[in-house]
């Protein structure tokens, strides 16, 4: 049933063996009937749908239009000063991604999961490197990698579990998706590095580390008998809310490849 299980019961480890007994079977599963007083099951998708369709949807037509004619007339003359001159995926780099990929991961829509790829006949990375050259010499990217699932998770569990917006989703991408994503950063990764006060999406970095620099700050001042005021500011919605051309323009500016951008 478990591979986590069957190690433990090898290593005659029973704490291990029950802790991960308990996280699979010993909880009660809460499952919710009634989402904002609806029961039938295709309206409550659909209700989904609109409600991530609506956080990934941009605040301002305006703006944004303006952003994207902006973006648009810079790259139709956009030439990198800098670059990496015959930049290319090569199969040394898909098989050393793949093996760093986290298994044990939900499937995307295609039903690929990591396991298929780091188990599969050796002659799949040359061909995985046959599309992901073409891809980036081309830049297009096929459909299939912007087609994701996405289901919704109780954000607060003393909340109404029935309420729809105290649910978020997190998306099950491509397998495949995931690992081209993964080599294009190995190849550009000297062109994305970002300030060190920036703690979120970062490898190693999370809330408990933002939370110590505030506050190492904060006991500084404050142990020199200075007033310590903080602003905090919360942005719903940030990462989905980003404007992608303003992003482009953004990477046009630190002088990015341009099959980068394209792709």
């Amino acid at each position: 049933m478990s591979n986590n299980l069957h190690d433990y019961l090898l290593a005659k480890d029973p704490d291990s063996f029950w802790r991960s007994w308990a996280a699979k079977f010993g909880g009660k599963k809460h499952v919710v009937s009634v989402v904002d007083g609806v029961q039938n099951a295709k309206t409550i998708a659909e209700r989904f749908a609109d409600l991530f369709e609506k956080a990934c949807s941009v605040n301002n037509e305006a703006v944004s239009d303006k952003l994207r004619k902006k973006f648009l007339t810079e790259c139709s003359s956009y030439v990198a000063t800098t670059g990496i001159k015959g930049v290319c995926i090569d199969i040394e780099l898909i098989d050393r991604c793949i093996r760093s990929m986290k298994v044990r991961r939900a499937a995307g829509f295609d039903g690929i999961e990591v396991e298929h790829l780091l188990y599969s006949h050796q002659i799949l990375v040359v061909l995985l490197q046959k599309l992901f050259s073409a891809i980036l010499s081309h830049g297009y990217v096929p459909s299939i990698f912007c087609r994701d699932v996405i289901i919704p998770l109780l954000k607060n569990k003393q909340e109404c579990s029935s309420d729809i917006n105290n649910c978020r989703g997190i998306t099950f991408s491509s397998a495949i998706a995931k690992l081209f994503k993964m080599c294009i950063l190995n190849l550009y990764q000297d062109f994305l590095i970002i300030s060190d006060l920036q703690f979120g999406f970062k490898k190693s970095l999370g809330c408990n580390h933002a939370i110590y620099a505030v506050r190492s700050v904060c006991e500084y001042y404050a142990s020199e008998s200075s007033t310590v005021n903080v602003c905090l500011l919360h942005m719903s919605k940030a990462f989905d809310k980003v404007d992608h051309c303003a992003l482009y323009i953004k990477l046009m500016k630190r002088n990015i490849p341009l099959e980068f951008v394209n792709v």
